[in-house]
């Protein structure tokens, strides 16, 4: 199903005069994400004073049976805590507020609060403190990686070079004000819209260059297969969740290559059918990656998971060359950071005060809290 403005409206119509409990939430908005998503699937939000947990769901609509819809719902506070800066938010909440608020076109806000959230979120931008804290993880992970070639663990090393490169990449993303960051696909897509240079980085790290539709699938399917066997083997352990969770990603891979076959075989824009090749193949590795981990920092990847990785994504590099291309990288990544970022004091981070990260997000009046307030009443 192609969704225009005229068969756009009447799914928001349709969607709202369907949902039950409507009563219940403080509003309802559709994320227009930056994801090439090829009119397939309709991203929705609903803020909800009884849920607890961040919760999703897939629905579908009688009147249009193909169009999917990808249903979030969460408590009201998953946004205040981002915008009254509590120390437990995490980077990617915060980054998740700031992405679906930018991106938002309201539906349904009875009170205004979903209008109040996002004009006071389009005048937010990074505070620095964020920015140093993703450069200290970058350069971690890069620390990490030079742990695994003096193990003589080249393939473990690979795997953590690629992901120091996405959270590095990250830093000068945060400088310009960007938040699509929270996902390998979303962060593919920042690259390709304001980063044209990280992007062909991007591109060559994960080897994209030798992949086909044929071969993505394949890959997807052994992988799958991987982490079916995977999941029998660690059910009830702490990796169950890990390799649950990178099922998601497998099946955004499966989605998005069958969005890339129909969009090509439609004679579709062919920079728009690449996009959702590559963010197929991206989706893939984040489902790797995901799937090789393991809550206790002291276990390593997972060697199966590390074994698919290297056939799929490293059989074109020489193993000869190896270590010296992920060092060369490394001191890189290293030297893009201190050069866009350089340090700051340790005092800074230290007592980087709630007043800073507050003038630097530019809030207005709390008026819209003490709305709020009144509503869980």
């Amino acid at each position: 199903m192609h969704l225009d403005v005229q068969n756009l409206e009447t799914v928001i119509e349709v969607l709202l005069s369907q949902v039950e409990g409507l009563h219940q939430e403080i509003g309802r908005f559709i994320v227009n994400e930056e994801l090439p998503l090829h009119a397939e699937g309709l991203n929705v939000w609903a803020l909800r004073t009884n849920v607890r947990e961040l919760m999703e769901t897939t629905i579908t609509l009688e009147e249009f049976p193909h169009l999917e819809i990808h249903v979030t719902y969460a408590h009201p506070t998953f946004v205040t805590d981002v915008l009254r800066y509590k120390k437990t938010v995490s980077f990617w909440q915060a980054a998740t507020v700031l992405r679906v608020f930018r991106n938002a076109r309201i539906i349904y806000d009875p009170d205004g609060l979903i209008a109040s959230f996002k004009e006071v979120i389009e005048n937010m931008i990074w505070p620095k403190k964020f920015i140093a804290l993703k450069k200290s993880v970058a350069l971690s992970l890069i620390d990490k990686a030079r742990y695994f070639i003096r193990e003589d663990m080249l393939a473990d090393a690979y795997i953590w070079m690629v992901k120091s490169f996405e959270e590095a990449i990250s830093v000068p993303l945060m400088l310009e004000n960007q938040f699509s960051l929270t996902s390998s696909p979303l962060l593919l897509q920042t690259l390709r819209k304001i980063k044209p240079e990280f992007l062909e980085w991007y591109q060559e790290i994960l080897q994209m260059e030798t992949f086909t539709p044929e071969k993505i699938d394949r890959a997807r399917r052994e992988l799958e297969l991987l982490g079916d066997r995977l999941y029998h083997m660690h059910q009830g352990t702490d990796r169950e969740m890990w390799i649950l969770t990178s099922f998601v990603s497998i099946n955004q891979s499966e989605r998005r290559l069958q969005q890339a076959l129909n969009a090509q075989e439609l004679g579709m824009d062919s920079e728009l059918v690449q996009s959702l090749f590559e963010t197929a193949l991206v989706d893939l590795w984040q489902a790797t990656f995901t799937m090789a981990q393991t809550p206790k920092k002291s276990v390593p990847l997972d060697p199966w998971v590390v074994g698919f990785f290297y056939n799929w994504f490293m059989e074109s590099i020489d193993v000869n060359e190896l270590e010296s291309i992920i060092q060369g990288r490394l001191m890189a990544l290293e030297s893009m950071l201190e050069e866009i970022f350089p340090a700051l004091s340790s005092e800074y981070v230290e007592n980087f005060e709630k007043e800073d990260i507050v003038s630097s997000f530019n809030l207005p009046s709390s008026f819209w809290f003490e709305r709020l307030d009144d509503k869980d009443e």
